[in-house]
């Protein structure tokens, strides 16, 4: 029999999953486990997610930036939201912190299962938080077919009442503004 690409405390107790990965048998992903010989990556990545993660949940910001493979590791507390539309109201936990928000299908994309914003709303979603950071909004540009300042500042001005939308658009300019060249005396 063959395990599932990734293992949680749903499928095993936790001091098993523990000891399966001190005898080499499983590899730590997340707050998931996968066996040895997978290669980390995207799909693996949002499984482990998901694998915590609560129904209608979505994977956003740093989680999300994770599982691109921005980060060398999921921060402390996963960043999830809903769609405000749903109905469903998750608690936050010392593990998860969830947010509602108005999201369309154009803004997620589906990953090991688990729905995850798409790189450009990841984008914007970093800009308007406190502690934006213009290397990972950056990098999130360079994925897939990419996207501009441009795009985002016109994503922006379609959404009505958005929250931070005049830090948003400074920490994108800033970040989207190319390095000096240092030119030669």
């Amino acid at each position: 029999m063959r395990l599932p690409a990734v293992l949680s405390r749903i499928d095993l107790p936790e001091p098993e999953l523990h000891a399966a990965a001190l005898d080499g048998e499983l590899l730590p992903i997340g707050g998931a486990f996968c066996p040895t010989d997978s290669i980390p990556c995207a799909d693996l990545r949002a499984a482990s997610v998901a694998a915590e993660a609560g129904p209608r949940a979505i994977a956003e910001q740093l989680t999300a930036a994770w599982i691109y493979g921005l980060l060398t590791s999921p921060p402390a507390r996963l960043q999830l939201c809903v769609d405000a539309t749903s109905g469903y109201r998750p608690l936050s936990t010392a593990r998860q912190a969830f947010r509602e928000v108005v999201i369309g299908p154009e803004d997620v994309l589906t990953l090991g299962g688990m729905p995850v914003t798409t790189p450009l709303r990841t984008a914007i979603d970093m800009a308007r938080a406190p502690h934006a950071n213009g290397a990972i909004i950056v990098a999130l540009s360079r994925l897939g077919r990419g996207f501009t300042l441009e795009d985002c500042t016109a994503v922006i001005e379609t959404r009505r009442n958005l929250p931070h939308r005049n830090r948003a658009i400074s920490v994108l300019t800033e970040a989207f503004r190319p390095v000096a060249q240092v030119s030669p005396r």
